[in-house]
């Protein structure tokens, strides 16, 4: 009678580890699909940059911004700034950007909730000149945009001086913009 309990015993005991496989198995599907849904909220999809994909290069000593018409796609970036290039920014500059804050909303619709920003914060200029455009995480469409801060909507009149890039931003050039700063 033994035989019989010792098959049903071995039986068993393979049934169970074929079990616990099974068990490890969906639990590291499950990681996978979370992890890859926390990973994926921060992958860049791409950048918001100057509506002719320029970069943002200005030598300390160029004098490419001398007007307020061209001073625009960068105030867009950053509501605070002064001068740019050759070009302070004064009072009589006017415009539909010009001092007004960017609306960072919660969710991609205008009804949400939303926080005004004056510069984005993942915009950096260096030393040098060298600006690096914010990072855009997610699209929900042709006009909504997510940076760090949160969902930025492009307006038709926004669109004048942005637009979305996908992919990564351009560095090309970068190592030659530093190397003229550094040697003049």
């Amino acid at each position: 009678m033994k035989e019989p309990d010792i098959e049903f015993s071995k039986w068993k005991l393979e049934r169970e580890k074929g079990s616990f496989v099974v068990l490890n198995i969906i639990r590291f599907i499950f990681v996978l699909l979370i992890s890859g849904c926390v990973s994926s909220e921060n992958q860049v999809i791409g950048y918001l940059g100057f509506v002719d994909n320029d970069k943002w290069a200005i030598q300390f000593n160029d004098c490419s911004v001398i007007s307020f018409e061209q001073a625009q796609p960068y105030v867009w970036f950053n509501r605070e700034l002064k001068s740019i290039s050759c070009y302070t920014l004064n009072d009589n500059d006017t415009s539909t950007i010009r001092n007004k804050p960017i609306r960072v909303y919660s969710h991609p619709n205008k009804s949400s909730e939303y926080k005004e920003i004056l510069k984005f914060s993942e915009l950096t200029v260096s030393q040098s000149g060298w600006g690096t455009f914010p990072s855009v995480y997610k699209k929900a469409n042709s006009s909504w945009f997510k940076v760090a801060e949160g969902w930025v909507h492009l307006s038709f009149s926004d669109k004048a001086f942005v637009n979305f890039y996908s992919g990564l931003q351009d560095i090309e050039g970068k190592k030659e913009h530093d190397a003229y700063y550094l040697n003049h």
